[in-house]
C-alpha cells in the first residue's frame, strides 16, 4: 500500500505491551542508622573509635608488605631505630578554616574570604594516636594527597627533635566484592542527582523528559524497551532545591520550599507507580546536615509514601539489587575532601577513599558527622569492596573501574542533574555504564540554553 499522510505511522503499528523488568532490593543501611543520639561525648573519641575498628587490618598489611609488626602506640619508638607505626594522618593547614572565623563574624572583624581549596606548600603532615603525635617528613606527592583523617601504617626512623622520616606508608587491606550470581539478560540501574525540585535555575522541562522516558510516556519504541529495563532508579540527594537564605545571625527558611517539597512529591509519585526509587538526603533536605544522613522524614512525601516501590534510606547507604552491592553517598564527603588536597579530579578522589578504607575521612575535622566513640564500630569505614562506588552532585559525569587485585568495582560520578541535565544507566548483567542526556535547548521558562537536544545515550 503506498504510504501518504492517512497511514499509520510505522511506531504506531501494533507490538507486544512492555513490561517493567523486576528486581530484588535489599536495603543495607543498618549501620548507618542512629536509633540514639547522645551528644555527651567528645567528638576526638571518634579517631579512637576509626583505629579501633581498621587497626588490624593495617597491622595485616604491615607484615604482608614489610614483614614487620607495628608498635603498639607513638610513644614507644625509640629513636634512630628503623619500625613500623599506626595512626591517624592530621594535615596541618593554615588556611584550613577554624572557628575563629565564626567569631570575627560576631566581633565584626574581616573574615578570611571563601576558598575553592585551603591547600599551600607550607603545609605538612602529623601522625597521632592516643597517646602522641609525631610530625612526618614525606614527600610532597603525600602532602597534596592526604587529608586529615585518613588511618595509616607507616615505616621509617625517628630523626631528632621528634619528626619521622618515612620510608614508605599503606593503607588497610579490604576484601573484594561478594561473589555475586550472574545475571542472564540487561537489567538498568538508574542514578541521578541533584534533581533540585523548585530551584531558581532548574530546567522543570528536562525533568519531565527524563520522568516521561522512565514511566514509558516520552521517546520512540526503542526508548520504551531500553526504560522498560530500568528496574530500579536512586536519587542521590538534593531532590528538593535549597530554599535556606541567610537574615543576620539566622538561617530562616522561606516560604516555597514547602511548595517545593510539595513539587517534589508530585514528581515521585509519579516514578514510584512504575517503578522502585531509592531516595537518598543531601545538604538541600530539610533534615539532619551531620552524616550519616538519616532517612527523610516520610510524612514530606503523602503521595509517594503509600507505595512499597519507595524506599526511604540513609545517606551514605549500602544496599543490594539482584545480588549486585552497593555503596555509596550523595557527594559531600568528596566535596570536602576535593578542598583539602591539591588534585582536579574528584574521581581520583573517590578512588583515594576506597585505597584508604574510609568514605570521609575528614569528619569530623571540616565534615559534621555523628560523634562515635570507642563503643561504636565507626560506619565510614569500608570493609569490603562493593561491586558499584558512587557519589552524587558532582560536576560532571565520570566512571571508572577500580580493579586492585583482579576484583572490579565499578565508580561513578553520578553528575548533579539541574547543571548537566544527565544521568546515568548501569546495565547490571555486565557493569557497563553509560550517561543519558535530557538537555534542551529551551528551559522551562523559555529562555534558549544553548544545549544539545534529548535524548542523548
Amino acid at each position: 500500500m503506498e504510504h501518504n499522510l492517512l497511514c499509520t505511522p510505522a511506531e504506531m503499528v501494533a507490538h507486544e505491551p512492555l513490561e517493567r523488568t523486576a528486581c530484588d532490593f535489599s536495603n543495607k543501611n543498618t549501620v548507618f542508622r542512629v536509633e540514639t543520639r547522645k551528644y555527651s561525648q567528645q567528638y576526638a573519641q571518634i579517631y579512637n573509635a576509626r583505629m579501633k575498628g581498621i587497626r588490624e587490618r593495617l597491622e595485616q598489611t604491615a607484615e604482608k608488605k614489610w614483614g614487620i609488626k607495628p608498635l603498639v602506640e607513638i610513644a614507644s619508638i625509640i629513636e634512630g631505630e628503623r619500625c613500623c607505626i599506626v595512626g591517624n594522618i592530621f594535615k596541618d593547614m593554615r588556611l584550613k578554616p577554624s572557628v575563629l572565623r565564626e567569631l570575627s563574624e560576631d566581633h565584626h572583624l574581616i573574615p578570611l574570604p571563601p576558598r575553592k581549596k585551603y591547600t599551600e606548600q607550607e603545609d605538612y603532615l602529623i601522625l597521632e594516636d592516643h597517646s602522641l603525635r609525631l610530625t612526618l617528613i614525606t614527600d610532597q606527592t603525600d602532602t597534596d594527597t592526604l587529608v586529615t583523617g585518613v588511618p595509616v601504617v607507616i615505616v621509617g626512623c625517628q630523626e631528632n627533635r621528634g619528626r619521622f622520616k618515612v620510608e614508605e606508608l599503606a593503607y588497610a587491606s579490604i576484601l573484594g566484592p561478594e561473589l555475586s550470581i550472574p545475571i542472564p539478560d540487561d537489567k538498568y540501574l538508574l542514578l541521578v542527582s541533584g534533581l533540585n525540585v523548585g530551584g531558581a535555575n532548574t530546567d522543570m522541562l528536562s525533568l519531565e523528559l527524563l520522568i516521561d522516558h522512565l514511566t514509558g510516556c516520552g521517546g520512540g519504541i526503542q526508548d520504551s524497551e531500553i526504560m522498560s529495563k530500568v528496574c530500579h532508579v536512586i536519587i542521590a540527594g538534593n531532590l528538593i532545591a535549597d530554599k535556606y537564605v541567610r537574615i543576620g545571625k539566622d538561617r530562616n527558611q522561606t516560604v516555597s520550599t514547602l511548595e517545593s517539597v510539595s513539587t517534589a512529591d508530585s514528581y515521585l509519585s509519579r516514578m514510584v507507580t512504575s517503578l522502585q526509587v531509592t531516595l537518598m538526603p543531601g545538604t538541600n533536605e530539610p533534615g539532619n546536615i551531620t552524616l550519616p544522613q538519616q532517612p527523610l522524614y516520610e510524612p514530606m512525601f503523602p503521595k509517594s509514601i503509600s507505595y512499597s516501590t519507595l524506599n526511604m534510606v540513609t545517606n551514605p547507604n549500602s544496599m543490594s539489587i539482584d545480588g549486585r552491592t552497593l555503596l555509596g553517598t550523595s557527594g559531600q564527603n568528596i566535596d570536602n575532601i576535593y578542598k583539602f588536597c591539591t588534585t582536579e579530579d574528584r574521581m581520583a578522589i573517590l578512588e583515594s577513599t576506597l585505597k584508604w578504607g574510609h568514605m570521609a575521612p575528614t569528619a569530623p575535622e571540616t565534615l559534621s558527622c555523628y560523634p562515635y566513640d570507642h563503643s561504636h564500630l565507626e560506619p565510614f569505614i569500608i570493609q569490603q569492596l562493593p561491586n558499584i562506588y558512587f557519589a552524587g552532585n558532582q560536576p560532571e559525569f565520570k566512571f571508572k573501574y577500580y580493579e586492585p587485585e583482579g576484583e572490579s568495582t565499578l565508580l561513578i560520578l553520578v553528575p548533579d542533574f539541574s547543571i548537566v541535565n544527565t544521568c546515568v544507566l548501569v546495565n547490571l548483567k555486565n557493569l557497563e555504564c553509560h550517561s543519558m542526556s535530557f538537555a534542551t535547548q529551551l528551559n522551562s521558562n523559555g529562555d534558549d540554553n544553548n544545549n544539545p537536544i534529548p535524548m542523548e545515550m
